[in-house]
């Protein structure tokens, strides 16, 4: 039986406005992975700029809200929360 993955919810107020993202919902072992996943699925310090979102993984907050079924893989995002301008 494999390891269940955490569900995490993170926000950020970095970034805000139009064409931002406040929260997403991801798919994490820990607190340190999951702030490092950003609402676009990559993580940091991968070649793309997003500006959506805030460029420092320390000025995310993180919060554990559960487990996850087992067909939830680590790095998957549930749920996005975009403010479309």
């Amino acid at each position: 039986m494999s390891r269940l993955v955490n569900l995490y919810r993170l926000t950020q107020n970095d970034v805000t406005g139009f064409d931002t993202y406040s929260n997403v919902i991801v798919a994490a072992y820990t607190v340190g992975q999951a702030a490092h996943i950003r609402p676009d699925g990559r993580l940091w310090g991968e070649e793309r700029d997003f500006p959506e979102w805030t460029d420092h993984p320390e000025n995310v907050k993180v919060e554990l809200i559960g487990q996850a079924a087992d067909h939830i893989k680590d790095g998957d995002i549930l749920c996005s929360s975009y403010h479309a301008g």
